[in-house]
């Protein structure tokens, strides 16, 4: 673990001193540490709130173990990641317009390449070349810590929902992002709350632990609550953000994905 920490971080460091000073897009990536906590609708959500506040923006399915984003864009895509990783297509050739100014690339469970430091870093330098096209790359992580994504990113968005188990694995990834970039940016989104004074509560046992184990805190992005609507668009393959626009949750649910991780990204 330890070895593959150094070198991530070794990797990262090489990175943003070839890029320094050359405006490179900010890439932020959604992590959690176990399943079914919404990381990957949080990801959709902040690309079409990127998108509708005139930030082009590429979200990348990088769920290699189970890639779900075209299931929850309701779409079958001909090609894939895999596609690119093997050489049988370029980025750009795979990346299908969602809507006005968001995109995505989607992974694929079929004949997926085995990935690693190499292959992340490679399909990361090929999406930073669509300057023509975006201005920000939004990941969507597989569950669990991946060391060779999270050193490709900018910041890093640790999703968690009140369960204090979730909250435990979310410890372990803020813990593993900070053995890997020491600089990195982490933020924890409190996702599937039934009140907030459930999402606080939990976010100050994340912190607790933080400050007991790392001496050190992490900043909170925001809470998301628990709202039917967010279930319906779901189930029904819809946009949240976008099937729902007038309501207040999309309202708050805009605000942090949207406001708050742009500022944070450095975007606005």
């Amino acid at each position: 673990m330890t070895g593959q920490a150094e070198r991530a971080a070794q990797l990262t460091r090489m990175q943003r001193a070839s890029v320094a000073g050359t405006g490179t897009l900010p890439v932020i990536g959604f992590f959690s540490g176990k399943g079914g906590t919404g990381k990957t609708f949080l990801a959709q959500q902040a690309a079409y709130a990127f998108a509708q506040q005139g930030v082009p923006t590429l979200l990348i399915d990088a769920d290699f173990q189970n890639p779900n984003l075209h299931i929850m864009n309701n779409t079958y895509p001909v090609k894939t990641i895999a596609d690119v990783l093997q050489g049988k297509a370029l980025l750009r050739e795979i990346v299908e317009k969602v809507t006005k100014n968001m995109y995505c690339a989607y992974g694929s469970m079929e004949g997926q390449a085995d990935i690693g430091e190499a292959e992340i870093s490679r399909l990361l330098n090929s999406a930073r070349k669509l300057t023509d096209v975006i201005k920000a790359i939004i990941i969507d992580s597989s569950a669990g810590i991946s060391e060779a994504v999270i050193a490709q990113t900018t910041l890093q968005v640790i999703v968690t929902n009140p369960e204090p188990t979730s909250v435990m694995d979310a410890y372990v990834v803020a813990k593993a992002i900070a053995q890997i970039e020491q600089a990195g940016k982490r933020v924890v989104i409190i996702n599937k709350c039934h009140s907030f004074e459930e999402g606080n509560k939990a976010f100050a046992n994340l912190n607790k632990a933080m400050q007991h184990f790392l001496h050190e805190t992490i900043p909170l992005a925001g809470l998301i609550p628990q709202h039917p609507d967010i279930y319906d668009a779901i189930m029904n393959q819809q946009i949240f953000l976008k099937d729902k626009p007038a309501t207040a949750t999309t309202g708050h649910v805009s605000k942090v994905v949207g406001n708050e991780l742009l500022k944070l990204a450095g975007i606005m």
